[in-house]
């Protein structure tokens, strides 16, 4: 049983460091994105904007 208490605690570990480097390569591609086109136009692409609703559901 404790066994199984480890694997289960060390696969939920593995998941939140998942959701969090996700999140940060979204947020960083975001910000690529925002910089690319800010050199652009002043309006935010719709890449950069789906980007960023990934960022936010991903570090709820």
């Amino acid at each position: 049983m404790a066994m199984q208490n480890a694997i289960t605690e060390i696969k939920d570990g593995l998941d939140k460091v998942t959701k969090s480097v996700l999140a940060l390569r979204a947020g960083f591609e975001a910000k690529k994105v925002r910089g690319e086109t800010t050199m652009m136009t002043t309006t935010p692409s719709l890449s950069a904007t789906w980007l960023e609703v990934e960022f936010l559901q991903a570090t709820r």
